[in-house]
């Protein structure tokens, strides 16, 4: 099951540059969240996720519904 986003809680609690893809803390949220710091780790599988309030999310999905303002889809596809 996908977890659904609380876009309005990560917009206060992230900044995501679109060129770089990358999430920066603008709050700290724990000892190792930071503010100014860059948020998530790397998974083995290559998928960076980011941790918030005793929860894991795929960062992927956060910028999706960070940039479109809406809950992403099941699957998220790039065509290239």
């Amino acid at each position: 099951m996908i977890k659904e986003i609380d876009i309005e809680l990560f917009r206060s609690v992230l900044v995501y540059c679109e060129s770089s893809g990358c999430f920066t803390w603008l709050k700290t949220v724990s000892p190792k969240a930071t503010k100014g710091s860059a948020a998530g780790s790397l998974r083995h599988d290559g998928y960076v996720r980011i941790g918030l309030k005793n929860k894991q999310y795929m960062a992927h999905r956060i910028a999706w519904a960070m940039y479109y303002g809406t809950q992403p889809p099941q699957y998220i596809v790039t065509i290239s």
